[in-house]
């Protein structure tokens, strides 16, 4: 508690620790910390692999229930994120006037495997993911596992990559 010093009225503030203060699902500062891990985890991945799955996945829904045409799409864009973020090396290396990364021992394989777990993640916590053809999937792990999977690709990002 407080004391105004103009009105010397008592304020009640709620003290760390206290129900009030706690998150509640669907509370705005919750719903933030979703926000701040789906960018976590939206940043290690390719805009135009979000942008195209995003497009297609909406395309092939069948309104009949069926997700094959999901399964199929997730499958291909998990396999198109690492080749993407690889020719977006290649690319880069080309404009810095470097070798690109043409054997494997070259390429970016932090990137390549964090975009690819990244977009595994993402894809697992959209609206109609086909993960909801498993009959232990609920929405909520897919909340849990982008905010553990953000946590983690953050600090081992941080451990491993070496700073520009």
């Amino acid at each position: 508690m407080t004391r105004a010093a103009t009105t010397g009225r008592r304020i009640e503030t709620p003290r760390r620790g206290d129900p009030a203060t706690q998150q509640r699902p669907g509370s705005a500062s919750a719903d933030l910390g979703v926000v701040a891990a789906t960018e976590v985890v939206t940043r290690y991945i390719p805009t135009e692999i979000i942008t195209a799955y995003v497009a297609v996945a909406t395309l092939v829904m069948d309104p009949g229930g069926s997700r094959t045409g999901q399964w199929v799409m997730f499958s291909i864009f998990l396999v198109l994120t690492p080749v993407i973020v690889w020719l977006f090396a290649v690319a880069q290396a080309r404009k810095l006037g470097r070798t690109p990364p043409w054997r494997p021992g070259d390429w970016p394989v932090f990137e390549l495997i964090t975009a690819t777990i990244s977009f595994g993640l993402w894809a697992f916590t959209l609206p109609a993911t086909p993960f909801e053809d498993f009959s232990w999937y609920r929405p909520g792990y897919g909340t849990a596992a982008l905010i553990v999977g953000s946590l983690l690709i953050g600090a081992i990002a941080y451990a491993v990559k070496p700073k520009p």
